[in-house]
């Protein structure tokens, strides 16, 4: 069953997609809105209700109590709007990189030219709930993330900023829609089972014949240690036989580059039917093939990433993985 949504829920939507995306946010009169909270509400209800009888009962001391509440109340709107009125807000301007259902970084900076501090301002997505934050005199960073529950391409949702204080009896409100975009790759599966170690290029990509090659079977060969050699590459075993005997060098691993031993990996390597749970073992196997320094490519029907390594290659797949 579908659920409609109601006419302010609409209402709202359709405000909220008039309003241009901006890298920064100004509060002012113009922007920031303000209306009794639900507890305003009683208290203007109550603030009647001493009236009537005041007027009612010629009651003196009621008509100051009434006039005092309101006075307080008045003071109290003025106040709200005023602790938020002049922030100045910046946001992140690069694409948010990470997977489904991670947290994705995206701090605000905000600025307070006063010299008083601005006292709990939440900030919130659309439809989320608010997080409350003190904000001093200057410039800081406040920590906000985001969660994506599907990967593609998003644009970060309206984010309310928000306050009521001091008494609570009043909300002063904006919505602030950011130009920032996410870019979220698919889930990395957990406990990943490891790839098929027959399924590598072969003739129809590099002319030769396949040549099985997996996670656990790099071939090495020894050779002396060079400059620029990681700790991962030293043959430590080796290594320490070697010095044990005498003077000699440190022993490091040449990783076997031959083209025909290297990765081309494509859903139908998966075994699963679900191109989504597909597309999150692919995942886990890139990050796993990264971390091992193994040449490795993607084939995703027409589209194919020829077989490479490095933080450059790990995005590319990532990315095709994602917008696929």
């Amino acid at each position: 069953m579908v659920m409609r949504a109601g006419p302010v829920q609409t209402v709202r939507r359709w405000w909220l997609a008039r309003q241009a995306p901006s890298a920064t946010l100004t509060l002012h009169h113009r922007n920031l809105y303000i209306l009794p909270t639900r507890m305003g509400w009683m208290l203007g209800a109550t603030l009647l209700l001493l009236l009537v009888a005041s007027i009612n009962d010629q009651l003196n001391l009621g008509y100051m109590l009434t006039f005092w509440l309101l006075g307080m109340a008045v003071v109290g709107m003025h106040l709200t709007h005023g602790n938020a009125r002049g922030l100045q807000w910046t946001a992140p301007t690069h694409t948010l990189h990470g997977h489904a259902g991670d947290a994705l970084p995206a701090p605000l900076q905000v600025h307070n030219p006063s010299r008083r501090s601005a006292w709990a301002i939440g900030l919130g997505w659309h439809g989320g709930a608010l997080q409350w934050h003190d904000v001093g005199p200057g410039t800081q960073t406040l920590p906000l993330a985001w969660t994506a529950a599907r990967r593609g391409r998003h644009t970060l949702p309206p984010l309310k900023l928000e306050t009521r204080y001091p008494l609570g009896a009043f909300r002063a409100w904006a919505w602030w829609r950011l130009p920032t975009e996410a870019l979220v790759y698919p889930a990395v599966e957990a406990d990943a089972p490891p790839w098929p170690s027959a399924r590598t290029t072969g003739s129809d990509t590099e002319g030769d014949a396949p040549a099985a090659r997996d996670e656990a079977g790099l071939r090495d060969q020894l050779r002396p240690f060079r400059q620029g050699d990681t700790p991962r590459d030293i043959a430590w075993k080796k290594s320490a036989s070697a010095l044990s005997l005498g003077p000699a060098h440190w022993i490091s691993r040449e990783r076997d580059a031959a083209p025909r031993g290297r990765l081309l990996l494509e859903p139908a390597m998966t075994g699963l039917a679900d191109p989504e749970a597909a597309l999150s073992r692919l995942c886990a196997w890139v990050l796993r093939a990264d971390a091992l320094g193994i040449d490795y490519g993607l084939r995703l029907g027409a589209h194919t990433i020829a077989p490479s390594n490095g933080e450059a290659h790990r995005h590319a797949c990532l990315e095709a993985l994602a917008l696929c």
